[in-house]
């Protein structure tokens, strides 16, 4: 299974399953996410749901609000590679594959993969990539 290194460690929640969520809005658009684990917070700081998807997976960062998710947007890199905490320093992760980073609402997503086929239903359901490859 493709994934993120070690800072990723940390990311939580079912909420991505939420009504209105990137969740839905991609199986609307035939990706299916699939097996959600929970993680504690991580790189973004805030909990998040690591889902598999074809090709790799897809980390969903669930905000308090949209502005949150907006601050959060501003301290990433747009090569996705770098992100700064909210203290100030950054962080490089090591993806284990190419990151494509999206916003929708009060979610930032992260598909760590190589299919297309993910990467357009991302955009079809959250609009273009805002970092990344």
């Amino acid at each position: 299974m493709l994934g993120a290194a070690v800072v990723l460690a940390g990311c939580g929640g079912q909420e991505g399953l939420q009504a209105g969520g990137i969740v839905p809005r991609l199986e609307a658009v035939g990706v299916e996410p699939e097996s959600p684990q929970p993680e504690p917070p991580g790189v973004l700081e805030v909990k998040s749901t690591v889902y598999d998807v074809p090709g790799g997976v897809l980390h969903v960062f669930n905000f308090p609000d949209e502005q949150a998710a907006k601050a959060a947007v501003a301290r990433i890199e747009p090569d996705g590679y770098t992100i700064q905490n909210t203290a100030g320093i950054n962080q490089s992760v090591d993806w284990a594959a190419p990151p494509h980073w999206y916003r929708q609402g009060n979610q930032i997503v992260v598909y760590v993969g190589t299919s297309s086929k993910v990467t357009d239903a991302l955009e079809e359901a959250a609009g273009r990539q805002f970092a990344g490859v």
